[in-house]
């Protein structure tokens, strides 16, 4: 598969790092996919993307702070960080069918 940058909303490969397979939706920060990390035979991932390209410095702060306390929370019902980029694109753990 092509490594392109994606437009929001489509199917592929996203900056060779995750293949994205759907949307699942959309939060206050980010839409949210599900996917898989290119190159590694792992479960499916949930791939955050920042809703916005330009981030303002307390936006990136907010999306820093998500990822710190993701990393801080290891729990049997919080999904754990998997991957965390400088372009503020994270993934976490999917979540069972």
């Amino acid at each position: 598969m092509e490594s392109t940058p994606l437009a929001i909303g489509q199917i592929g490969m996203l900056n060779g790092r995750y293949i994205l397979l759907s949307r699942l939706g959309y939060g206050g920060f980010s839409k949210v996919y599900l996917g898989h990390i290119s190159g590694e035979p792992t479960n499916e991932v949930a791939i955050k993307i920042p809703r916005t390209k330009k981030h303002s410095t307390s936006f990136r702060k907010a999306l820093d702070d998500e990822v710190k306390t993701m990393k801080d929370s290891v729990h049997e019902h919080v999904v754990g960080l998997i991957d965390y980029g400088n372009d503020g694109i994270f993934s976490e753990e999917g979540l069972p069918d």
